[in-house]
């Protein structure tokens, strides 16, 4: 088997594992699916599923985004007209990766969404890889600022906290362009993009409305 071919395999599989998984918690609860469930819908071996995922949490709400070593350093290679904006690029992706090259994906996204609301007892977990993932994009963030003065836009700041601003600013506008998406049953996996790039310009536009009227 060629690589092409293996990773489109690999693909699949993962995406099967996905669909099921969130298919039978949406019909059934969290609590009345198990592995074995899953792997019977998905037509697997409960070996295969731990070959491609770690638990049933991970394959019902997604594993947790990794911002690593090489994407902080390919992103500090270039220099940015608009640091924001090429922040909200890069974690759009880590956030959403995968997730968003599909209309099936989408599918599975808005099912995680909807299940993560009927189980908020798992929102701690999620929140605190949250957490991690924002402070890695403050420390990239802050790195980039540190490396080009020319960037600084609120000089009187630390970088650290500068970078905290836009990261702050970026994970809103994304939290609001996914709401609007979800909002809307018929819009495509594309148009979550469009909105996250629209609810930075919509917050731009108020920011620059509110300083006008001071």
């Amino acid at each position: 088997m060629t690589p092409n071919l293996r990773e489109q395999k690999r693909r699949a599989t993962l995406a099967a594992i996905e669909e099921h998984a969130t298919k039978l918690v949406a019909e059934r609860g969290y609590q009345h699916v198990t592995v074995e469930d899953i792997c019977a819908a998905a037509n697997i071996s409960r070996r295969t599923f731990f070959n491609y995922i770690e638990s049933k949490e991970e394959a019902v709400f997604g594993s947790f985004p990794v911002l690593d070593d090489a994407a902080a350093a390919a992103f500090l290679e270039h220099t940015y007209d608009d640091l924001t904006a090429e922040l909200l690029e890069l974690s759009y992706h880590t956030f959403l990766g995968r997730m968003a090259r599909s209309d099936e994906s989408a599918t599975i996204l808005r099912r995680r969404k909807a299940i993560m609301r009927s189980h908020p007892e798992f929102s701690a977990s999620r929140m605190a890889a949250f957490t991690l993932i924002h402070d890695g994009l403050v420390r990239i963030a802050a790195c980039y600022l540190e490396q080009h003065e020319e960037a600084r836009r609120l000089p009187h700041l630390a970088p650290i906290d500068e970078a905290r601003i836009h990261v702050s600013t970026v994970h809103a506008v994304i939290q609001i362009g996914v709401k609007q998406w979800m909002s809307d049953p018929t819009a495509r996996i594309s148009n979550l993009h469009e909105n996250c790039i629209t609810a930075l310009e919509n917050f731009r536009s108020l920011a620059r409305s509110t300083g006008e009227k001071k």
